[in-house]
């Protein structure tokens, strides 16, 4: 059982005081401030307070936090911006790692940080190993 799984991990891994810090940060942190300035909008200039770096935001389509990852997409800028939601799961790197694996290679892919030879014996690979 997860919940369980979880609460030995807090009573017997965690350091109090450092548990204590992050949920405190965790309270009292502030929004980014992102915004997304559509291109060609009249008496505006393209927005400084959002991400000029590539972004993918993946969430899984049973969790509690696919509204905050639509609204926090919606601040992006669309160019450099992906959104993602797999499917069947709600915590993607526990459920769904093969998926999120191809993902980020893809996106990879697309940034061009990874060769085509590579590419193609992995995929058939992936593609072997999912059926």
């Amino acid at each position: 059982d997860m919940v369980q799984m979880f609460k030995q991990h807090f009573e017997r891994g965690v350091n109090p005081t450092n548990l204590a810090m992050f949920i405190n940060s965790y309270i009292h942190r502030n929004d980014l401030n992102i915004t997304r300035t559509p291109p060609g909008t009249p008496g505006t200039q393209p927005s400084s307070c959002t991400l000029k770096m590539p972004v993918i935001n993946i969430t899984g389509a049973l969790s509690p936090h696919v509204d905050d990852t639509v609204t926090f997409n919606g601040r992006l800028d669309p160019t450099n911006s992906s959104w993602m939601k797999i499917s069947d799961c709600a915590m993607v790197m526990e459920e769904q790692p093969a998926k999120l694996a191809e993902a980020f290679r893809l996106f990879l892919q697309g940034e061009g940080y990874v060769g085509t030879q590579i590419l193609h014996s992995q995929s058939e690979q992936f593609e072997s190993n999912t059926t």
